[in-house]
This record gives C-alpha cells, structure tokens and sequence, in this order.
C-alpha cells in the first residue's frame, strides 16, 4: 500500500475518534462525514462541508458513523382504542315463540313477521259465494281461489277443488307429500294420500282470512272425496253443465263434515240447484 494512503487512513482513524468521542456530526449529513487528503503523500487531511470541495491536489474520502441496522426492538404497548365503527345491517328476524309445524312437517324458513314457515299447503273455504252455474270453467273457478289467497296475503298457487268432465283435483292438483292446513294452522290431512282416503282429521271451516265461518256451509265440489269426478245422477248431465249453465244441478260438500261428506257423495242429499251461491275449497298447490 502507498505511504499516502497508509498516512490518510491514520489521520481518518484518529478524526473518527476524536468526533465520536466529542459526540459531533457532520455539518452536512448527520451520518456522513467528508474529508480531503494531499494525493501525494497522505497528509494535511482536513474536513470538507460535503462532497466535491477538495482541491486538485487532493483525494477526497467519505466515512459514516452510522452502523448495520440493529434488530427490531419489543413490540410497544396497544394503542387505545378507536372509535366505533357504523352500524351493521339489520338482522333476519327471530322467531316468535311457541311456534311448531304440525306433526310430519318441517321448517323451511321465518317470514318477515317472524313467523314459522313449514312445509305444508293451506287449505281455505272461500269467503264469498258464488252460482254454480256462474263460474264458467274450473280456471274461473281457480281465478277466485287465487284472488282471495293474493287479498289474504297467503303465498303461492291456489286452485279450486272442483271437477268437469275435462279435469279434476285427482288429475291437475300437486300431491304432496306433507301435510295440509287450514289458514289457523289446523292439520286436516298428513298428505295427499290422507287427503283423499274418504275423511279428513278436521272439517275446512276457516276462510282465507283465519277466521272460522262458525257454521255448517255448502260448497260447490262436483268431486268425491277421492278427488274424482262426481257426476250428478238420474240423466241431468254434468254439474251444472261443466258449470256454465244455472238450470242444472251440481254437487256440493259441507264444511262442518270430516266423512266423505266434506266433498260429497253421491246422492240427491248432496245435489244443489246451479242457480244457488255457495262457497269453495281452495287448495295451496
């Protein structure tokens, strides 16, 4: 190594001494210092204000009193604690108490009142009357069982239980699989199958609405409690002439009877003139 370089690392060793010891910094950089030394022989080595001011004669060398990074130090204590964030969304109801499905039934979903919803299909006699003769096709009949269902915010497809010649409730309605209740929750029947055994567990006496008519009712059916056709007797042709004619007679079944009765049998006793208004079973499909 050259005698000028030898001599410039001795003069820059006892500066970094001396500053370290005085504790002082660079004018220019906290952590970086400047020097020039004399190219030729290593000496006369002076502090600079910052890079580029030696003079031709000189070499200019650059030192840092700052170390490697050490390692991280502890983890200080939690801050305090922020503000409370917005409020979240509103939660999906609870369910009211003292709520079941009935027997052979399940859940399914809460409604927004906060009501059970079970996998059953509701069961109504209509509200209102109609003639018999009046209704046209069993699609108006079906007509009105879906617009009472829509007024009684009851969900779903709803048909009327009536047969014609064409179609019947054993040929266009859903057998299902569950239970059939009535707009208070009363099972009247465990499934299809139950449905159309010849009885029911509970005569269909509530409306659309929830409330029990309170009395015996007829009800126009043209059906059997099989859910077939019934046709009326001795020669006067289909119920009320597929329901279009009020100068025939039709079938009808009572809401107070759990026999075979609630749809009708067949004989006169359940034989109506097509011009009288009588309510109708409507069935959730």
């Amino acid at each position: 190594m050259k005698k000028s370089r030898v001599y410039a690392l001795a003069i820059f060793t006892s500066f970094t001494m001396l500053l370290l010891l005085a504790g002082l910094s660079s004018p220019v950089d906290a952590a970086t210092y400047y020097a020039c030394y004399k190219t030729k022989n290593g000496k006369s080595l002076r502090l600079v204000q910052g890079s580029g001011l030696c003079k031709a004669t000189e070499t200019e060398m650059s030192w840092s009193d700052t170390g490697a990074p050490g390692p991280a130090g502890p983890v200080g204590p939690a801050g305090p604690e922020g503000p409370a964030g917005p409020e979240g969304p509103e939660g999906p109801p609870g369910v009211a108490p003292n709520q079941e499905c009935p027997e052979g039934a399940y859940m399914v979903g809460i409604d927004a009142s906060g009501n059970i919803k079970c996998n059953v299909k509701t069961v109504f006699v209509s509200s209102t009357t109609v003639q018999g003769g009046k209704f046209g096709s069993l699609k108006a009949a079906d007509t009105v069982c879906q617009n009472l269902a829509i007024s009684a915010n009851l969900e779903g497809t709803f048909k009327a239980w009536i047969s014609s010649t064409k179609d019947s409730p054993s040929t266009s309605f859903t057998r299902w699989t569950a239970p059939y209740v009535l707009t208070d929750g009363t099972k009247i029947a465990d499934n299809w199958s139950d449905l159309t055994d010849g009885s029911l567990d509970a005569p269909i006496h509530v409306d659309e609405r929830g409330y029990d008519l309170g009395i015996t009712v007829r009800v126009w059916t043209g059906t059997g409690a099989d859910g077939e056709l019934l046709s009326a007797y001795e020669g006067s042709g289909p119920n009320c002439s597929d329901w279009t004619s009020i100068e025939q007679d039709g079938y009808c079944g009572s809401s107070s009877e759990t026999d075979g009765n609630w749809s009708g049998v067949y004989g006169s006793a359940d034989l109506f003139s097509c011009d009288t208004p009588l309510h109708i079973y409507c069935f959730q499909q």
